[in-house]
């Protein structure tokens, strides 16, 4: 039976993919009052979700005035994707290590559907897709550090890419060249590219789901050697 959530996890959850998916804008200030009326709860769970979302680096305490969206800089998103590096190549090792044959025809059966979803989806549907892929990976290594880690890094470049991606997205959508993503293939990694310019044309649809099928075929032999390769960019 799934655990039933708290009303602290309920706003930490809901409060979290607002912010991911630019519902508050950077530098905009929310309070408790705000929080609890606009999802009828106490002040309590409301600062616990508001602390909380402080610690995971979305949100700054201003003393007598509440919490303000924090943005990120150029040095912080750069530090952020390779962190991100190191996270995603120990789940991997790990994940090859512990992972079963049913675990692993999971994963594949998951990126198949992801495939077939993809043509037509919204960048946040997509942006949601690729989360659900990389966390089914970390799971697999059943380390539940590497897991809470991964998430939340994965969480601020969502939140840094969400703007301009949705935007390439839409063009690509609308003519490019290679469907949903298309614009994104052509201009790089939106936000990310003033760190990982040299990527462009890598960051659409195909290369990130190339990026899973790799994962899973190395993953099938054993080949550790050649995890670093196999992680998506975006």
């Amino acid at each position: 039976m799934a655990k039933k959530q708290s009303m602290t996890e309920r706003v930490l959850n809901e409060l979290r993919n607002d912010i991911i998916n630019w519902n508050y804008n950077e530098n905009d200030m929310i309070t408790e009052a705000e929080i609890s009326q606009k999802f009828g709860v106490s002040k309590t769970p409301s600062r616990e979700a508001l602390n909380y979302l402080c610690m995971e680096g979305f949100l700054e305490k201003i003393p007598n005035k509440g919490y303000l969206v924090k943005g990120i800089s150029v040095m912080e998103l750069q530090s952020l994707f390779q962190y991100r590096g190191i996270l995603e190549k120990a789940c991997a090792e790990m994940a090859i290590q512990y992972a079963t044959a049913d675990e692993l025809r999971f994963l594949q059966e998951l990126t198949e559907e992801h495939v077939k979803k993809a043509e037509g989806s919204t960048y946040q549907e997509y942006s949601e897709m690729n989360m659900d892929f990389h966390m089914s990976v970390a799971y697999l290594s059943r380390n539940r550090y590497l897991v809470s880690a991964l998430e939340n890094v994965l969480n601020n470049l969502r939140r840094v890419l969400c703007p301009r991606m949705e935007e390439l997205w839409r063009q690509g959508a609308s003519g490019g060249t290679h469907g949903a993503g298309g614009g994104a293939d052509q201009a790089g990694c939106g936000a990310g590219k003033a760190v990982c310019g040299k990527r462009a044309g890598r960051c659409g649809i195909p290369y990130l789901l190339s990026g899973h099928k790799r994962l899973l075929r190395i993953g099938k032999r054993g080949d550790e050697d050649e995890t670093d390769q196999s992680i998506a960019v975006v």
